[in-house]
């Protein structure tokens, strides 16, 4: 993925790579390319997020199972796994998905207005299975589900007398709601598949608005600016200046790009060839 946003970066800036550098990207995506490669791939995906080795096989294969009850279903196969095998259950995980399926009901009984927190909820469990979620992000949505969410009554939830939406106390997710409206700006600027990734920069709810107006600015390059420019120039330029300010900080920015591509040049080759490697 860090590749795709390199040589994303490279063409837009006219950066011209290294004919050897190019060459080995290529015979990689062809070698990941045939068929059942790519159904094999894509299948794995879908059912495990951390096996998408690209953001466009996160976005064809993975968001349109995670972003349907079938993806907070699974999350619940794992936690019943987990609990069967004797090992901790991933209550962050499980207490999203509660989250977002008792959202899917509301969703029709409201007109469509709680597909937001749906649609935060699958990705924060996304970005917590490929963990882009940070210590100080995770510590405050463990608080937030921990409140919301009524375990004493997972009894009933388990013997089907009550649904999800019985065991969320809506009243307490308006922190979560405000993150989820954040993150569904990032997602239209964006992508969903970007969101995820993009996520590893935000601590709290505030810095997630601050994200959101970054996206306003860069749309796709969002994620480019934060690659080259870094978390603190980035957000300090959401706080301090208009979006056209912003946008003119990361062009000059990302006039370094050249220096540093040539830089990582040796260490890209690497991991290319590694990859290859594997896939023989």
């Amino acid at each position: 993925m860090q590749i795709d946003v390199l040589m994303g970066l490279a063409l837009d800036h006219g950066v011209a790579l290294p004919p050897t550098l190019v060459e080995d990207i290529s015979a990689l995506n062809i070698a990941a390319s045939g068929l059942i490669a790519r159904a094999t791939a894509c299948s794995a995906c879908a059912v495990d997020i951390t096996t998408c080795s690209t953001v466009f096989q996160m976005g064809a294969c993975a968001l349109p199972f995670e972003l349907t009850p079938a993806g907070d279903l699974n999350a619940l196969r794992r936690a019943a796994g987990d609990y069967l095998a004797g090992d901790n259950i991933d209550e962050l995980d499980f207490g999203l998905a509660i989250i977002g399926l008792g959202a899917t009901g509301a969703v029709i009984a409201s007109g469509g207005t709680s597909y937001t927190i749906k649609a935060s909820t699958s990705v924060l469990r996304m970005a917590r299975r490929l963990g882009t979620l940070t210590a100080p992000l995770t510590t405050r949505l463990s608080s937030l589900i921990g409140d919301a969410v009524q375990w004493d009554r997972m009894g009933d939830l388990a013997a089907l007398r009550i649904g999800p939406a019985d065991v969320v106390d809506s009243a307490k997710l308006a922190e979560l709601g405000e993150l989820s409206g954040s993150l569904r700006r990032v997602a239209d600027k964006t992508s969903v598949a970007e969101a995820i990734l993009l996520l590893r920069h935000v601590d709290t709810a505030q810095e997630a608005a601050r994200l959101a107006r970054v996206s306003d600015a860069l749309g796709p390059r969002t994620r480019g600016a934060f690659e080259v420019l870094g978390n603190a120039r980035v957000f300090s330029a959401a706080v301090h200046i208009s979006n056209l300010a912003i946008g003119a900080t990361a062009a000059i920015y990302l006039l370094a790009l050249q220096s540093l591509i040539f830089t990582s040049q040796q260490c890209a080759n690497g991991c290319v060839r590694a990859t290859r490697r594997f896939l023989r």
